[in-house]
């Protein structure tokens, strides 16, 4: 293991340190503080790195630092105006999310993170404020395709048949009412 890629465990181990190390009130405070700081020192590594084999683990940490993120004020947003801070900050984190696993299924589709980065793109379209379910699925057959027998897959193709059911019911739901 060289030199970077044990500084750059080492780094997130401290983030995560941080992340779990306050309680109550303090930890509502400390943990998006944790995270915000964990996606600017990562904006800065992969600035700054040059190795391919590193990229695609930052990118893909960033990518889910960012959902984490977005998840965590989507009751704010859900709350405010259409058009409020918290939609627009809600927009930018998904964005830079979206923009993360895509470029390292994009760029790097044989690298560890590809399969788990493939899936999110699915589980972000998923998301109940989106439902873009014909966007989802897409991404969760590409995952399945791509890499059969992973743990991505498998989970694919769980929220693939979730995805169905849900369709599913709707119709029947709105077929009977008729």
């Amino acid at each position: 293991m060289n030199k970077r890629i044990r500084w750059t465990t080492l780094a997130f181990a401290v983030f995560a340190t941080l992340s779990c190390a306050a309680t109550g009130e303090k930890a509502e405070k400390a943990v998006p503080e944790a995270r915000k700081k964990e996606i600017a020192f990562l904006d800065k590594a992969i600035e700054k790195e040059k190795d391919a084999a590193v990229l695609p683990g930052l990118l893909f940490k960033r990518g889910h630092a960012y959902l984490e993120e977005a998840e965590s004020i989507r009751e704010l947003k859900e709350k405010a105006e259409h058009d409020s801070p918290e939609a627009w900050e809600y927009a930018r984190l998904l964005l830079g999310a979206l923009r993360d696993f895509e470029d390292v299924t994009t760029n790097f589709p044989q690298s560890a993170e590809a399969p788990e980065s493939l899936f999110h793109l699915g589980v972000i379209y998923d998301a109940p404020n989106l439902s873009s379910f014909g966007l989802a699925l897409n991404y969760y057959e590409r995952t399945i395709e791509r890499y059969p027998g992973t743990e991505s897959a498998r989970k694919a193709r769980i929220a693939i048949d979730q995805i169905k059911a849900y369709l599913h019911d709707f119709e029947e739901g709105r077929h009977g009412v008729q």
